[in-house]
């Protein structure tokens, strides 16, 4: 237990050095990816996995139906990336509440 409250020591330790900064302050491209994590966040859980399952059931038809088994292999490798998709979503989600919640307790 001990360790595994290091390593979440050392986590929250590293999410405080990555602290997003103030508006002003954030260069393009950080911009540019809070927005799309805005809009990713928009999308459940539950949809990411979803891509996922209906990546796998549409790459076993195309291995069975198909005349060419590359597509089957191609289709079939999108289901990691969109559960990684949804992981990534997730921490972001946990992150950001965590930090409002840290803010709440500053002020108060």
């Amino acid at each position: 237990m001990a360790r595994l409250e290091q390593a979440k020591q050392a986590f929250e330790r590293v999410l405080e050095d990555v602290a997003p900064l103030e508006p002003s302050e954030t260069p393009r491209a950080a911009r540019i990816v809070h927005a799309i994590e805005e809009r990713s966040a928009q999308i459940p859980p539950i949809g990411f996995m979803g891509l996922a399952v209906g990546s796998m059931i549409l790459s076993a038809a195309l291995e069975v139906f198909s005349k060419k088994k590359e597509y089957g292999n191609f289709v079939g490798l999108w289901a990691p990336s969109f559960l990684m998709m949804g992981i990534y979503n997730k921490l972001v989600q946990m992150q950001s509440s965590e930090h409002e919640h840290s803010q709440v307790k500053k002020v108060a």
